[in-house]
């Protein structure tokens, strides 16, 4: 939603709901239900990487998070004056609404998936602890007043 109102605002089209191109989604298609066949210990070694393209890897994780998710979701619209801003969360009704103001919009909050490639079911626990850290370092930021969510910073 984020593109589609960024792009539309912008005066770009925004045809392309899907991840890859339409040709590709096609033939991802095909390669699935061939996959049927497949022995059932070797699809699931499949589905389990298929996230790995729509997840952040554990290198790319740093204490600044928030402040390169919020550089993302501004990225869409162009520096200059709007009539509002919508913050929330997503709505594919609100979405024509805002377009119709010109306004833009951005989530409250955002979803960010993360993978470790050494999670065993013996160790969800730490894998717990682990995600804390995380989180507790985005909380106590903005508990304590923090100006990282300022947009279009100078």
């Amino acid at each position: 939603m984020l593109r589609a109102v960024g792009n539309y605002l912008n005066g770009k089209e925004f045809s392309n709901l899907e991840m890859q191109p339409k040709p590709l989604g096609q033939l991802l298609s095909r390669v699935f239900g061939l996959m049927s066949r497949l022995p059932r210990r070797f699809i699931e070694t499949i589905y389990s990487l298929a996230p790995l393209q729509e997840t952040l890897g554990v290198k790319h994780l740093s204490e600044d998070i928030d402040v390169k998710i919020s550089s993302y979701a501004v990225k869409w619209y162009e520096r200059r004056r709007y009539p509002g801003i919508a913050l929330g969360s997503s709505n594919g009704a609100a979405v024509h609404l805002y377009t119709l103001l010109g306004i833009p919009w951005l989530p409250q909050s955002t979803l960010v998936p993360v993978h470790r490639y050494h999670l065993y079911s013996h160790e969800a626990h730490d894998e717990m602890e682990w995600g804390r850290f995380w989180t507790g370092s985005v909380a106590r930021d903005y508990g304590q007043g923090s100006s990282k969510g300022d947009l279009h910073r100078s």
